[in-house]
């Protein structure tokens, strides 16, 4: 018999406890709409503001791309033109160096 009703006692624990879940739940759901109703007026003034700059910002990060893209291109052809030039003119200040030690007028 005492085994009965502590299942009975488990059990009307188990149904209070699902009720008072049942009731929070729906408590916080009708706070959750109520917040949101009252914020949705906020979420949409931000979000008109926002998607102009969002653009704005975009267009100049898009503009500073390819500005940057730009230069490091005209960085590159210069290497690309330069870099083969830099053992012909080592060669040239060798030669040139050697023809004015060589031209040198004499120590008294």
């Amino acid at each position: 018999m005492i085994g009965l009703a502590l299942l009975a006692a488990v059990l009307l624990m188990g149904a209070l406890f699902g009720a008072f879940a049942l009731v929070f739940a729906a408590v916080w759901f009708v706070l959750r709409a109520v917040f949101w109703i009252v914020l949705l007026p906020f979420r949409l003034l931000f979000l008109a503001v926002s998607i102009p700059l969002f653009l704005m910002f975009g267009a100049g990060a898009l503009v500073l791309i390819v500005l940057g893209s730009l230069a490091l291109a005209v960085v590159a052809l210069v290497a690309a033109v330069v870099v083969p030039l830099i053992p012909i003119a080592l060669a040239v200040a060798l030669v040139w160096a050697l023809v004015r030690l060589a031209n040198r007028p004499a120590a008294a």
